[in-house]
């Protein structure tokens, strides 16, 4: 009896399972055999015949047979593939079968002397092996190869299904993680990735700069301000700062109402030419918080050139952080002003 690799046979019956793997394997299978010759055919009919004949058809194809079509053509449920009769490098075909018949369960016969070919042919793709003597199958092992096969594709076939969805959940996540839920734009977090990513073009010669934007007096606002209207504001705010910016820019709110604008591509010339944009956005757009009610403010630009030591977030506050503080000593409250 044929000792099938090592794999618990919990199928879609088992009452202990915790998942619903898929619908039961067919107790009748359709095989086509690949590689055989007629002999072997019908040692796998007799191999039916055995055991209350669960196999209903048996097709054979012949080496030099387009396997491709005869699946076509036979629709089985399980291919059993004779690895010995496929000459010197019988594995390249059988894997280049493997990856045009993704949808299908395959046994591989072996035989006893064969134990790295039965291996190498699971791992490239195959559910199950089946050693074969000389003379025939034993029909009830053969029987239970083809089951494991059936069972074990449906099982690969469902985990498949579930690993693209939690791919796709997982990727949501992230996307959620690097997004500010007040404003829709990046928060400290994916501006740090995109960073990193920068911080590798620049050490290649490219020019990035920043724009450090800090919504001008925007505590005494706040204070006179319900929490849904300064929201409201930050929001606003938010709009008018992306108004300024190239599509292929990047903004992020890292706290409170300071905005950071990752600018790609673009030297001294363009950063300020961006500030400008920004600022005179920033003044132009009221905030409307209530019925009539609307109030505007003023934003300063601090302009960064960015070199490959600018990694983090707090590395740009930091040296945004001077620049910030001589516009704000310097100036009215209507200051709307850039520095660098």
């Amino acid at each position: 009896m044929n000792d099938a690799p090592s794999f618990d046979e919990v199928g879609p019956d088992d009452p202990d399972g915790e998942y619903d793997w898929a619908e039961e394997p067919p107790s009748v299978f359709r095989v086509l055999l690949l590689g055989g010759s007629e002999r072997d055919q019908a040692v796998v009919e007799n191999a039916g015949d055995a055991v209350i004949d669960p196999i209903a058809e048996v097709f054979a194809a012949r080496l030099g047979s387009s396997w491709a079509h005869e699946v076509r053509r036979t629709r089985p449920d399980v291919v059993v593939i004779r690895v010995d009769a496929l000459g010197e490098d019988p594995l390249r075909r059988v894997k280049r079968f493997f990856k045009s018949e993704p949808t299908l369960p395959v046994v591989v016969l072996a035989r006893a002397d064969q134990p790295e070919l039965r291996l190498e042919a699971l791992t490239a793709g195959a559910q199950d092996f089946y050693v074969r003597d000389d003379v025939e199958l034993d029909p009830r092992g053969f029987i239970r190869a083809l089951r494991h096969a059936s069972i074990r594709h449906r099982r690969t076939v469902t985990l498949d299904g579930l690993a693209r969805r939690y791919a796709h959940d997982l990727q949501r996540l992230k996307q959620h993680t690097d997004v500010d839920p007040l404003t829709g734009y990046a928060n400290a977090r994916g501006l740090e990735r995109a960073l990193m990513r920068e911080a590798n073009r620049t050490s290649r010669g490219h020019d990035d700069a920043a724009l450090v934007i800090e919504i001008d007096d925007w505590p005494v606002h706040e204070q006179q301000l319900a929490r849904r209207e300064a929201e409201t504001g930050a929001r606003t705010a938010a709009e008018a700062v992306r108004l300024g910016l190239r599509d292929m820019d990047l903004l992020a709110r890292i706290k409170g109402p300071r905005f950071v604008a990752l600018l790609t591509g673009t030297g001294r010339t363009g950063a300020i030419a961006a500030a400008n944009r920004v600022r005179d956005h920033v003044r132009a757009a009221p905030i409307r918080i209530g019925e009539g009610r609307s109030f505007s403010v003023t934003g300063s630009v601090a302009i960064l050139e960015l070199g490959p030591e600018d990694r983090s977030v707090s590395r740009l506050v930091e040296r945004a952080e001077p620049i910030l503080e001589r516009i704000r000593a310097s100036c009215c409250l209507w200051r709307s002003t850039i520095g660098s």
